[in-house]
């Protein structure tokens, strides 16, 4: 072999060398780079007729190839093998978020149904305390009037004792009148009970009011976690549906690869078992165009790997790349 062509063969081993260090980062887009290594590798083979023989360096170089593509098909079944974690536990997720949110709704909708019988709860008792307020007002009012009376009667017959002298026991029968006999005393009796009325008629309506409050922050916390369990399970089913999308052309895609990658090895392994100048040619000619499909199909893989990326939020690339 020429000179040239053995610095050529020393490039192409120590460029496959670099890259096979590249891919034990486990970086994806180093997993792009191994392929277009290979490519490379493969353009930089001589020219020569379809059907001419490989050599046993070339012969060695494509086995080199083919370890870096195995590294890299190695790296994009890891990778596929974690979406399709991700994706299932983001099943689950989603899965105990909607019993979650069925939970959530139930009990809304009980704290709802709560809410409207306690708003009607308090508007009765606020109804009674208007009425017992009322009561109490009228009573007061009318105890005050009578007071006023009383002053203006013992008023009276002060002055009238005061001008008739000894003769003043005379303005007592005067004075007196059937409306003030015991009314004063029933009226103030009257506004102690509806005093105590309007303060239990109070009590009631403030507890009810408690209770209303209670029920209203309830519901709005329900409203607000049925909303946020709501968002959680929409945006699991975004990412489901983008993963799935990109697990359905991943999948195929490695496997295909493999298989190539297994014909591939066949075809170098043929090639150095062949023993006729008939079967060098035709391995050599299958050696070649495998090792073309094998380009083609490894940039292919990367592309949809690298595509589904954008499926993913950040602490899934964190850790599936």
């Amino acid at each position: 072999m020429t000179e040239p062509a053995l610095k050529q063969m020393s490039s192409d081993r120590l460029r496959g060398r670099t890259v096979g260090a590249r891919i034990r980062r486990g970086a994806a887009v180093l997993t792009c780079s191994v392929a277009l290594a290979i490519a490379v590798g493969f353009s930089q083979v001589p020219v020569r007729a379809a059907d001419e023989a490989l050599t046993a360096e070339q012969i060695a170089d494509f086995e080199s190839k083919l370890a870096q593509a195995r590294e890299a098909q190695t790296d994009a079944t890891k990778r596929l093998g974690c979406l399709d974690q991700q994706d299932q536990q983001l099943v689950i997720k989603r899965d105990q978020d909607q019993l979650r949110l069925g939970e959530l709704v139930r009990r809304k909708n009980e704290v709802e149904a709560t809410l409207i019988r306690q708003r009607a709860e308090y508007d009765s008792y606020k109804a009674e305390f208007d009425q017992a307020n009322q009561r109490f007002g009228e009573a007061r009012n009318r105890l005050h009037q009578l007071q006023q009376i009383e002053e203006a009667k013992q008023a009276a017959l002060r002055k009238c004792s005061a001008e008739f002298g000894f003769l003043g026991f005379l303005c007592v029968p005067a004075l007196k009148t059937a409306e003030l006999i015991g009314a004063i005393p029933e009226t103030e009796k009257l506004v102690a009970e509806e005093s105590r009325r309007l303060a239990d008629a109070a009590a009631a309506r403030d507890a009810a009011a408690s209770r209303y409050r209670e029920s209203e922050a309830a519901f709005a916390a329900s409203d607000v976690a049925a909303a946020t369990a709501n968002k959680e399970i929409k945006a699991a089913e975004a990412s489901i549906s983008a993963l799935d999308k990109a697990l359905a052309a991943l999948r195929p895609s490695i496997l295909d690869n493999k298989k190539l990658l297994d014909e591939f090895a066949d075809a170098l392994n043929e090639a150095k078992a062949v023993d006729t100048a008939d079967g060098r040619g035709r391995t050599a000619r299958r050696v070649r165009d495998l090792a073309k499909r094998v380009v083609t199909a490894l940039q292919g893989a990367n592309t949809l790997l690298a595509s589904s990326k954008a499926a993913l939020a950040q602490y899934q690339l964190t850790a599936c790349f």
